[in-house]
């Protein structure tokens, strides 16, 4: 009678369990105060970051323009973050271990609320097809979001769900538009602007290359005029004024609401410019560098 019993409470999963000094133990019961998150729950809260996310990531690949976009990858963000942080305190289960920290890199792995980069650079032409930058850019965020697979079957090997349900199907890459061979007629002016002189020029092509010829007086956007020349073929731009240079497109499908060529482009421009005294007379074909007998041309950006 001189034995006390001392009796412990210890509260496991809301239910209280009484145990006398010197009574044995079941298996696992003396960590039950360090175990993590029962496993059911654990995938509770995993359904229930899918169950948020997915609407953010679907209103992002609903957008119609960049600056939507731009938008909606921000409240994304900010869904993710949100997630992470009610995500960061849990004790996970013991079989889930390192695993929940992979899962807190993955919710914060890449910021996407930063200007949206298609990661399309445009065509040597200098003209992105919008279409395919806007659902390239939703691409790229989609795959931001996306779980590794590695992390997939580390959560299944462990009888857990994550990632399946996060996302709607990936976005789909429209195809490049069929290429057209567009051409302007030989000799026809696509482009005037400014005053009218008595100038002329005479312009042989001889390349295998369509050209846009523009007579330029400062901005190569804005110039006196421009006239398109056929491969092999001649004619002569008139109502010239002043001192002017002479800028060179050349390429493959004319499209006339940019006044430029879609495919296959150079952008060049005589080194001299062309003064009013005389009229003048330009050969365009390739010839090799230091000829001694043809005008120096320098290639510029895009114009």
């Amino acid at each position: 009678m001189g034995d006390t019993t001392k009796i412990a409470a210890l509260a496991v999963a809301g239910a209280i369990l009484l145990c006398a000094t010197g009574c044995t133990s079941e298996p696992g019961a003396a960590e039950g105060s360090s175990a993590g998150m029962p496993l059911a729950d654990y995938q509770r809260m995993l359904t229930g970051v899918e169950q948020t996310v997915r609407p953010a990531v679907e209103r992002m690949l609903a957008t119609g323009t960049v600056a939507e976009l731009t938008a909606a990858r921000k409240d994304l963000q900010a869904v993710l973050d949100q997630q992470r942080a009610a995500v960061a305190p849990v004790k996970p289960p013991t079989e889930v271990g390192e695993r929940h920290q992979d899962v807190l890199t993955a919710l914060g792995a890449t910021r996407i609320d930063v200007p949206v980069n298609s990661g399309v650079p445009p065509n040597i032409c200098g003209i992105p097809t919008p279409e395919i930058d806007l659902a390239s850019a939703k691409l790229l965020t989609y795959r931001s979001v996306e779980l590794p697979g590695w992390l997939e079957a580390g959560l299944t090997n462990v009888g857990l769900r994550f990632g399946a349900e996060m996302l709607p199907p990936p976005p789909v890459i429209p195809p490049p538009p069929p290429e057209l061979n567009r051409r302007a007629r030989n000799g026809e002016i696509v482009q005037r602007a400014g005053r009218r002189g008595s100038g002329e020029l005479l312009i042989r092509n001889g390349s295998a290359s369509d050209y846009a010829v523009s007579a330029v007086t400062g901005n190569p956007a804005i110039p006196q005029a421009t006239i398109y020349v056929h491969a092999n073929s001649n004619t002569k731009l008139t109502g010239l004024s002043g001192t002017y240079e002479v800028y060179l497109k050349s390429g493959v499908d004319w499209d006339a609401g940019r006044r430029g060529f879609t495919r296959g482009c150079g952008f060049e421009k005589f080194d001299e410019p062309f003064h009013p005294s005389s009229n003048w007379e330009i050969e365009l074909q390739t010839t090799e560098r230091g000829d001694g007998g043809a005008a120096a041309t320098s290639s510029v950006p895009p114009f």
